[in-house]
């Protein structure tokens, strides 16, 4: 490992994930480094932290997860009968509605002049 990095091992010899070779040359380094020395006493403060996860915490996080899947499942159903039903009443509406209420429908003919011609809504012009 090269000397220019082993300010950046501080975290990784408090966890005890460098190798033998590299803890050895870390030691080493930190005897004479005043700043990996400090470092050092900071991250160790974190160390039970980072190991070792408190069990309500793992618990809580594991009874979470059952719920939202269920409170998922539920809203997809719920959008699903939402659709469904809005398919319908737009089904219901246009077949009960009848042929429809006559348009006024205007156009330009070719010579210029403006004439119209009333359609319904649902017949061919």
């Amino acid at each position: 490992m090269e000397i220019g990095t082993r300010h950046d091992d501080v975290a990784a010899y408090v966890l005890g994930v460098l190798g033998r070779e590299d803890a050895e040359g870390f030691e080493q380094h930190l005897a004479r480094c005043g700043q990996c020395q400090l470092e050092l006493d900071e991250f160790r403060s974190f160390t039970p932290l980072l190991r070792d996860p408190s069990a309500r915490a793992a618990l809580s996080m594991s009874a979470r997860q059952p719920v939202c899947k269920v409170t998922r499942s539920i809203l997809y159903v719920a959008a699903g009968f939402v659709v469904a039903i809005a398919a319908v009443l737009s089904v219901v509406q246009s077949l009960a509605g009848g042929p429809g209420e006559p348009v006024e429908v205007s156009s330009v003919d070719q010579a210029g002049g403006i004439g119209y011609q009333q359609a319904s809504l649902f017949e061919h012009v």
